[in-house]
């Protein structure tokens, strides 16, 4: 998973570069180490300084760097609450999730440890098969403070061991917790799909596209579930449906993610000379557009294998 709190602090810097003079706008993770280091070559013991900068330290994944720091705070700040933590989140960066779960523990044992330090040992107790443990502290996590990926990490572990119908409780209760955010709502019509449940699928995706601006990804959702569900004839309706959509939305502005949405569709019904023309004409306008020269290559790659139509595909016609 990404470093959500790397993340965040990136945001929180971008948001306020936007709405402070340039002048005085934050200068980012290498100033804050250099403002610490400074202050720490006239006070080398101050074992608070040498986590703070740790944490930078990790956050700017310079690991090795912050664990040397964590070991001097270590031996001048032994009782310190934080190192734990620290210590935890940056030998999980690095893999050493024995070292790093043990440490984790430590800080949960001292009897104030926030959602992270239970996020971070679930990741560690998740990648190592060890998936009763991780759900025990997805959950935890959950009922001190419920975010969008704690709410997937904890329903990917329900999904891998077959409780799917768990998975989907969790799911539709975030939905509920978090204000319904569309990478939960995608996780759910994934889910409900895979358990079957086909009109609870469509009906969530129905709910986005009464209000989305843009429904072209949505009615391919659309038919994408209807195809799983047997339902062909109704899924070339939804993804013709969102070719239309995509047109409308190309009639009033060319944008290379809108291209990139109808190269979807036309993919979707067979028709790749078109996806191909779009997708060029996509990354003629965004060069660095990841996602369409990813699918590009692949239909290039492919191309021996367009002469079916996805329905025939499906068929195994």
């Amino acid at each position: 998973m990404p470093n959500i709190e790397r993340l965040c602090y990136s945001v929180i810097v971008v948001i306020a570069s936007t709405i402070v003079d340039p002048l005085f706008a934050h200068p980012g993770l290498h100033h804050d180490i250099q403002e610490i280091s400074r202050t720490l070559s006239r006070e080398p013991d101050r074992g608070d300084l040498l986590i703070q900068r740790a944490r930078l330290l990790r956050l700017d994944a310079r690991f090795l760097d912050s664990l040397a720091d964590l070991d001097r705070a270590s031996h001048v700040s032994p009782d310190a609450p934080q190192l734990d933590l620290e210590r935890g989140l940056t030998l999980s960066a690095l893999r050493r999730d024995s070292e790093a779960d043990a440490a984790l523990t430590r800080h949960i044992e001292h009897g104030s440890a926030s959602s992270v330090a239970y996020i971070e040992r679930g990741h560690i107790r998740a990648r190592g098969r060890n998936p009763e443990t991780a759900l025990a502290d997805y959950s935890t996590a959950l009922e001190q403070h419920p975010t969008v990926d704690i709410v997937i990490a904890k329903t990917r572990v329900l999904e891998s061991i077959g409780r799917v119908d768990e998975a989907a409780r969790d799911l539709s209760s975030g939905m509920k917790q978090l204000g319904g955010p569309v990478v939960i709502r995608d996780e759910l019509i994934r889910i409900e799909t895979i358990r079957k449940r086909f009109d609870v699928a469509i009906a969530l995706i129905d709910e986005v596209i009464e209000k989305a601006a843009v429904k072209t990804e949505w009615y391919l959702r659309r038919g994408d579930v209807l195809q799983v569900a047997g339902d062909h004839k109704n899924a070339m309706h939804a993804y013709e449906t969102a070719i239309e959509e995509a047109n409308r939305v190309l009639a009033r502005r060319t944008s290379a993610i809108h291209l990139y949405g109808r190269a979807k569709s036309h993919i979707a019904l067979g028709q790749y000379p078109d996806a191909i023309r779009d997708l060029h004409a996509a990354l003629k306008r965004s060069p660095r557009f990841s996602k369409a020269n990813d699918l590009l290559k692949q239909l290039i790659h492919d191309g021996n294998d367009h002469t079916k139509t996805r329905n025939e595909k499906n068929d195994g016609s």
